[in-house]
Order: C-alpha cells, then structure tokens, then sequence
C-alpha cells in the first residue's frame, strides 16, 4: 500500500510530460533547395521580330539606316551596302503584309519577281551620289495615299493606294547628294521585322488616259 503514492506520483509527471508535448509547437518541416526555374524560351518568331532590323519602326530609324546606306555606297563599303540590301529586299511575307489580299493577287507576280534587279540598279545610283548625302523621309498611311502628291509621295501611288493596307504606314526616302541629284526609294514599309521596298507597284499598273468627251480608260 505504501507503494500506491508513488505509483501516482509517477502517473502524474507522466500526463503533465505529455501535455507539454501537445502544447509544444511542431518543429517546422526542413527545407528544401529548389533550383530557380528556367524563363521560358522565347518563340522563334518574337525571337525573330527582334532581331532582324537593328533600325527601329520610326521616321528617324529609316533615315538612320539610309544615311549608313548612303555613306556606305560612296565608300565603296560593298559589305554594309549587301547588309543594308538585305534589309531592304521584298519577298512573299513582307508583301502579303503590305497589301490587301486583292492587292496581292493583283500585283504578287508583277512586282516581287523583278523586284531584287530594280533594287540593284537603285543602289548604282545612290552610290554615283558621291559622299555628303543627304536624307529626307516622308510618310502617311496606305488610307491617306489616295492622294499621294499631297503626302509628297509620286502621284501615281494613288493608282494602287486601293491595294495597300489602309493602317499600315509607308514611307518615302529621298537620298540627295552634294550635287543636288537624288534617289528616291518608295513606298516603304516596316514589315515582319525589318525595313522593305516595296518596288513602286505602280510601275506595273496601265496608265489612265483620259480622252476627251470620254470615260478615263487605261492603256493596255
């Protein structure tokens, strides 16, 4: 019987050892080094976008890149001159995105095809300028150019202002030279990522002759 008080004693600090267990705060969970995860890659095509034209989407960027064109071509720098060339070469995607599908059918085959040879003779030109050229640019949306000439555009964009895209903005480099001759480069647009000519399409399109007394007609 003596034994009973302790025997109680020892159930006693038993329990109060256990509440304290439960009342004691879990031991947080060990951490783990998780590795920073990867960006994403970015698309081929933003990848693309960025890389292509180093001459920003502005007024100011094309003439940027005109005035290197021309500075280039006077000095006979024929490595920047096929650099720059490149930029400025119009192929399928470029003019898919610069003209209305209409426009597309309509003037495709007529003007893409020799467009790399007008470009070419464009550039003797401009390197017959000599050094000290000078840059001006001008531009408008395809909606506005129903009047060209008011835009100081070539009057006869008005006759496939209909095929250009009405938001898209075009544009006109004028490169001058110290002897007052100059080169013009028109319509212009920045499309798929880079600068293009796009080969004066109307260059390809019947002239209007009016007659009089008579409905204006083109000639074939």
């Amino acid at each position: 019987m003596k034994q009973r008080p302790v025997f109680l004693a020892l159930v006693a600090l038993s329990a109060l050892a256990c509440s304290r267990d439960r009342a004691r705060p879990a031991a947080p969970p060990t951490a783990h080094a998780v590795a920073p995860s990867a960006p994403a890659p970015t698309p081929a095509v933003v990848r693309t976008l960025r890389t292509v034209s180093p001459y920003p989407d502005t007024a100011a960027g094309l003439q940027q890149m005109f005035t290197e064109l021309a500075r280039a071509a006077a000095a006979n720098d024929q490595a920047q001159v096929d650099r720059l060339e490149e930029q400025l070469r119009l192929d399928d995607d470029r003019f898919a995105l610069a003209f209305t599908f209409e426009g597309h059918r309509q003037l495709h085959s007529a003007v893409v095809p020799p467009s790399r040879a007008r470009l070419a003779e464009k550039l003797g030109r401009l390197r017959a300028l000599g050094p000290g050229a000078t840059v001006t640019v001008l531009s408008a949306t395809g909606e506005e150019l129903a009047d060209g000439a008011a835009h100081g555009f070539d009057p006869r964009i008005a006759s496939v202002r209909a095929s250009l895209r009405p938001t898209v903005r075009f544009y006109r480099a004028e490169v001058r030279g110290a002897a007052g001759e100059s080169v013009v480069f028109e319509p212009i647009a920045f499309a798929g990522g880079r600068w293009v000519w796009l080969a004066e399409p109307w260059a390809v399109v019947a002239p209007v002759v009016t007659v009089p007394g008579t409905t204006p007609s083109r000639t074939r």
